[in-house]
């Protein structure tokens, strides 16, 4: 489980950093907190243990991208409202333009299972399921320490 963890984070960061990904949509800063909040980069003081990052590698079927790109869209920008969502980021792959990559980083498992009853995540859940998706593999992952998340 750990060897098939760090080949997928290794290809995850490679296509995306390596093969000069596209960022579709970069979240804007979040305002100045006070010194003790920036100690916890996360909402509402939640622990580093209990964050749970998701990295999702999607293949669409090529004829169906502009429909992906519109689930995505409402998916992500109600994600980013939810509270308990840190983090939702969408990549495209430079080389292979049907592949695109998902990070999302939730402050608990509570929060993961709020987002997946939202009706933005049934945007893109109906577009799965309506078999626009040729593959996907999604890895849930913890941040070793504080360090590991900003």
């Amino acid at each position: 489980e750990g060897t098939k963890l760090m080949k997928f984070l290794f290809a995850f960061f490679t296509s995306l950093f390596a093969c000069n990904a596209f960022y579709l949509h970069q979240i804007p800063t979040l305002p100045s907190r006070a010194a003790s909040s920036r100690l916890n980069p996360l909402r509402g003081g939640a622990s580093m243990s209990d964050t749970i990052a998701i990295l999702v590698d999607v293949e669409i079927q090529a004829d169906r991208v502009e429909e992906f790109l519109e689930a995505m869209k409402v998916d992500a920008k109600g994600s980013r409202e939810e509270e308990g969502c840190m983090r939702f980021d969408v990549f495209r792959d430079k080389e292979q333009s049907n592949r695109f990559f998902f990070y999302e980083v939730y402050k608990n498992s509570d929060a993961v299972a709020v987002h997946k009853a939202t009706e933005h995540f049934k945007v893109w859940l109906d577009f799965k399921e309506s078999g626009g998706v040729l593959s996907q593999t999604s890895t849930k992952a913890n941040f070793p320490g504080d360090w590991g998340f900003k």
